[in-house]
């Protein structure tokens, strides 16, 4: 009965919390129920032994107590094991039945059977040991256990009955059809109170977790899963998916945000289609969307990223109002993975949209697994150099923070001249502070105004005065860190012309140091295929002929060769840009 009542009143407490906190405290309450149901089972079974025929030797009844003790106990530990044991095999769904839960409950009536039937049968005092099994598996899985735990207990009292016919011994009715009445009003009544609690939850739960407009998971709810697939799954891999339209601003000023929530809802749709099973999907802003992938394979997790990708490019088409042109509707991906590219969700959540915002800045519609070069080289250091590769790490923090192009363009900078100097054969040491310093080629930009770094249109000529000081400023900022001093030409000459044209020295030819010549074509070649504040793109292929074009004036003409020979074996940067492709020639 202490069992049963406990549990009545939980049942009241729990009401106020949300269903994974219900169930988190529902299975903290299950080995207590059960223990105390064992123990009053145990009591039970005592009422059999035959205690008059013991003697009165204190020694032996020592030992018997002894006896009960250590199987109570067994019993105990038994429950407790039970519950860590179905906990694992439930992974931490408490509240979502089993198929042992169903064994469990035939188990728990057949065993209270038993003992009410040894325990005199319609006569028995230990009826009502049934309640706090009916009870328990009606707070735990709803209406339907509880009556099917009743109908259990109805069944034994019905059948003690019937055998006290054949036995020709006196029937129990009046009591027994009140034990009945009461199991079954006990397990209606908190079975009809759990289940409206959980509509209500689940009401208030998708109120506060789901879009409105979408229907999809938001933000909010987004963070919380983060956190609980870090702390609860732990190393249990998982992909995330960003998603985010191109120009859809632009969309919404054309033809109103009406329109913009309906092509929204049409899009959330058909990611949900292309998903399907497979992840679950949220949105995360006005124009994005994350998917979560179980398991974290990258390679299945890129297959449905790009699918994503071309399911909105092949089945949406924006036109102008008064269908003046019309275009295919783009998107564009980023991936991290958990545990690969960060231990937290928040971590993961950043590197997903830093490989967004690569994805979206080279030329949109796009799909860009996150990768740090930065990271990758670092992995292939020797511990002595690891430290000063760290300081770089400051540096980078600062030049994302003043001018965001700067960070991604130094990235590609980086690849692009790794790429030159293994077509020359630049020995590894050497590539290495190549390396280093074009991810800090642009570092004395810090020293530039925002406003000049990002101004829209031409710069007068005191504003150039300014911008041709920074590989100087640059050069400055590396030679405070002594293991950077190698790396200092390729910041100090990244703006030198083959022709002597260049600054800040003019030197021309050969005069300029390998690093400087090899940086001007690389830096020259991604400023051509990146829109600037004050400069759109042009086509790869219009870049390719470009550089052909300035071979002696602006770039040494043997880099030239060697690197447009190279681009001519791919289709666009996206695909230079492939981890494949980068892993090659990065070390």
């Amino acid at each position: 009965m202490l069992s049963a009542l406990y549990l009545s009143i939980r049942v009241s407490y729990l009401m106020i919390y949300s269903k994974r906190e219900r169930q988190r405290k529902i299975a903290e309450m299950a080995p207590v129920v059960r223990i105390f149901a064992t123990i009053f089972c145990v009591i039970a079974l005592i009422y059999i032994l035959p205690l008059e025929s013991i003697s009165h030797n204190s020694f032996d009844v020592i030992l018997l107590f002894l006896q009960l003790f250590g199987i109570l106990a067994m019993l105990v530990f038994f429950t407790i094991g039970f519950e860590e044991f179905r906990g694992k095999l439930t992974d931490g769904r408490s509240g979502e039945p089993i198929a042992l839960d169903y064994v469990t409950l035939l188990g728990s009536c057949i065993f209270l059977s038993l003992i009410i039937l040894v325990t005199g049968g319609n006569e028995s005092h230990f009826k009502i040991l049934f309640l706090p099994t009916i009870l328990f598996y009606t707070v735990r899985f709803g209406l339907s256990w509880g009556m099917a735990a009743s109908g259990m207990a109805a069944f034994t009292l019905t059948a003690a009955n019937l055998l006290s016919v054949f036995q020709h011994k006196g029937l129990n009715l009046e009591l027994d059809i009140i034990y009945v009445g009461v199991f079954f009003l006990t397990s209606w009544l908190v079975g009809t109170m759990v289940e409206m609690e959980w509509a209500i939850s689940d009401r208030l739960s998708s109120q506060v977790n789901r879009d409105d407009l979408t229907g999809f998971y938001n933000y909010r709810f987004l963070q919380e899963e983060l956190k609980r697939k870090v702390k609860e799954e732990k190393t249990a891999p998982f992909a995330l998916i960003k998603i985010d339209l191109d120009y859809f601003k632009y969309y919404n000023e054309v033809h109103g945000y009406q329109a913009g929530d309906r092509l929204l809802i049409e899009v959330a749709e058909k990611i949900v289609d292309v998903v399907g099973g497979s992840g679950k999907v949220f949105r995360h802003g006005s124009d994005e969307f994350v998917v979560i992938m179980e398991h974290g394979d990258n390679k299945k997790a890129l297959e449905m990223a790009e699918k994503i990708r071309r399911g909105i490019k092949d089945n949406f088409t924006i036109s102008s109002p008064d269908d003046y042109w019309e275009h295919e509707l783009t998107v564009s991906l980023g991936l991290a993975f958990y545990p690969a590219d960060g231990t937290t969700g928040e971590e993961i959540l950043t590197k997903a949209d830093q490989a967004l915002y690569k994805a979206k800045e080279i030329s949109g519609n796009k799909v860009e697994a996150y990768f740090s070069v930065l990271e990758y080289i670092k992995s292939h250091l020797e511990e002595s150099e690891k430290e000063a590769f760290n300081k770089l790490g400051a540096f980078l923090a600062i030049i994302n923070a003043k001018d965001h192009y700067t960070y991604g363009h130094s990235e590609r900078v980086l690849i692009y001249a790794s790429i030159i100097a293994s077509l020359i054969g630049v020995p590894l040491q050497a590539k290495k502070y190549l390396q280093y310093g074009a991810y800090l080629h642009d570092i004395g930009k810090i020293e530039i105004d925002r406003a000049i770094l990002n101004h829209p249109g031409g710069l007068d000529k005191d504003d150039w005065k300014i911008i041709k000081k920074h590989p100087l400023w640059g050069a400055d900022i590396a030679r405070q860190i002594r293991v950077l001093a190698p790396a200092i030409p390729a910041i100090l000459f990244h703006h030198e012309r083959y022709d002597g044209m260049g600054y800040p020295f003019n030197l021309s030819g050969k005069e300029i140091p390998l690093e400087g010549r090899i940086m001007a074509l690389a830096d020259a070649f991604d400023a051509m295929t990146v829109d600037r504040p004050y400069r759109r793109a042009i086509s790869y292929e219009e870049a390719i002929v470009e550089i052909g074009k300035n071979k002696m004036t602006q770039f040494d003409p043997s880099l030239v060769d060697l690197f447009t020979d190279f681009l001519k074996q791919y289709q666009g940067v996206h695909e230079i840009l492939t981890p494949e492709v980068k892993n090659e020639y990065l070390l």
